[in-house]
């Protein structure tokens, strides 16, 4: 199977349950899409997901000719270039939203962004990357289906929305053990939209167990750990400097 994405969205994210597009809106945008392809009622190409609240309308078909006329069609979209009599009503769909201020984005079967309308008939395309810390819990872990690569998901207690950050075989075994056990500091690697401004985590880097003890109790722990030390040394000291060390995490 195929799948391709027309989202809509806007820069600051305003579409809400409650600011949302109208099912007369959304079902005029299908039906005008449904048009632009020429499929017939026996097609093959079926709505299989609406997603959050930027109304990102994902469809599946079997048939990839449908899909590649998805993608060329918005490619000339974004440009301004003509389009067939029977696209036209589609086109001017799209620019009905990106008059409202909003942005339409189209992705192919890979879930790659391939094309941008916005007002400016030349958007800014392209990602870049950053690595950026993160403290949360792991609240699952694995993979959903028989070979697909193993992931993530951190809840984080400032953020309401966990997200899923991709991981290695070895990461697997080693996170194993933190399941919804402790709090933990993530180094991701993550692509971001230039235009959107989207985060997308796309690799954890490190990690690292965050302790919960008081400091109190650190000192008892690294003394049990190391009772002959504290005859020569002062034990704060001592635990200050092992932190620095990392000794009291091996």
């Amino acid at each position: 199977m195929y799948k391709f994405s027309l989202k809509i969205d806007d820069p600051v994210g305003t579409l809400s349950e409650e600011n949302g597009i109208s099912i007369y809106r959304l079902s005029q945008l299908l039906r005008n899409l449904n048009a632009a392809l020429r499929l017939q009622r026996d097609s093959n190409c079926t709505l299989s997901a609406i997603q959050g609240n930027c109304y990102q309308v994902d469809v599946s078909t079997s048939n990839r000719v449908h899909h590649d006329e998805f993608i060329e069609l918005m490619g000339r979209a974004e440009k301004r270039e003509k389009v067939p009599a029977y696209q036209k009503k589609l086109l001017n769909n799209l620019l009905f939203y990106v008059r409202k201020g909003y942005f339409i984005e189209a992705y192919d079967t890979d879930n790659d962004r391939v094309a941008v309308v916005t007002k400016d008939r030349k958007p800014v395309r392209g990602n870049y990357y950053i690595t950026d810390s993160v403290t949360g819990e792991i609240t699952r872990i694995g993979n959903r289906q028989f070979n697909y690569p193993s992931s993530i998901v951190i809840s984080q207690h400032e953020e309401e929305i966990p997200f899923t950050v991709p991981i290695s075989d070895q990461q697997d075994q080693e996170l194993r053990d933190y399941y919804k056990n402790g709090t933990l500091q993530f180094e991701v690697r993550f692509k971001i939209d230039k235009y959107t401004k989207k985060r997308i985590p796309i690799e954890l880097v490190a990690f690292k167990v965050k302790s919960s003890k008081t400091l109190l109790e650190l000192v008892n722990d690294f003394n049990a750990k190391h009772p002959d030390l504290f005859t020569k040394n002062d034990p704060l000291d001592l635990l200050l400097k092992s932190r620095q060390q990392n000794d009291l995490y091996g």
